[in-house]
């Protein structure tokens, strides 16, 4: 661990700071910056290309701009290529992950159902129908197998364009799992969306779609 010293900024003066690098894996360095007091914290995170060598300084340089206002009241949902009336829906959110956003309903007996929405950067150069298929892939890495396809197809109607799969599978303790997936491009972003019910039946099948077609990008 190292101490990175921001002196030359004046708001930073009355925080404890901890700047930390950190390798993940062959091909990216991470530099991540921690600072405040006991009332609160901020985390500043960033990942680059080991093959870039004067990257790690620029960024640094960048780092070495950023001010802190105390009186500022921070909206959590300011950035989010998205929103959502949760009081129109049958869901609520209860969790942000970095970029995952869960969502449960707020009826306590549907609690074997949730609602995980990820954001990531759109890549262009790759059709919307292996980006679906590399979510599938994720789920097996994760424990999900003999996975059966129910339905799976493009949409084209809505203001973006999307893909969506209907399937059913086993997770690691072999509990039956029914998903609904929906992949949407929508300008830079690509936005994943899995609604997971646990169980041999699909019940919240159109409560779980009546929550993704109420989503505004």
């Amino acid at each position: 661990i190292q101490y990175f010293n921001l002196l030359n900024i004046l708001l930073f003066l009355y925080y404890k700071i901890r700047f930390l690098t950190s390798n993940s894996g062959l091909y990216s360095n991470n530099i991540q910056i921690i600072f405040g007091k006991g009332t609160f914290s901020v985390f500043i995170y960033c990942s680059y290309s080991i093959d870039n060598l004067h990257i790690r300084e620029e960024l640094i340089q960048v780092f070495e701009t950023i001010k802190y206002d105390k009186e500022k009241v921070i909206d959590f949902h300011e950035a989010e290529p998205f929103s959502i009336k949760e009081k129109e829906t049958k869901f609520k959110r209860v969790k942000i992950i970095e970029d995952y956003f869960i969502f449960k309903p707020i009826d306590i007996l549907n609690k074997n159902t949730l609602i995980i929405l990820n954001v990531i950067e759109n890549d262009s150069t790759k059709l919307i129908s292996d980006k679906a298929s590399d979510v599938l892939t994720t789920l097996k890495k994760k424990g999900l197998n003999s996975i059966e396809i129910i339905d799976e197809h493009l949409n084209l109607k809505d203001s973006y364009k999307s893909y969506e799969y209907i399937i059913r599978g086993k997770d690691i303790s072999a509990k039956n799992n029914q998903l609904y997936i929906k992949v949407i491009i929508k300008n830079e972003y690509q936005i994943n969306i899995q609604g997971r019910q646990l169980g041999d039946e699909f019940s919240d099948l159109e409560i779980i779609k009546d929550f993704v077609d109420k989503l505004k990008f």
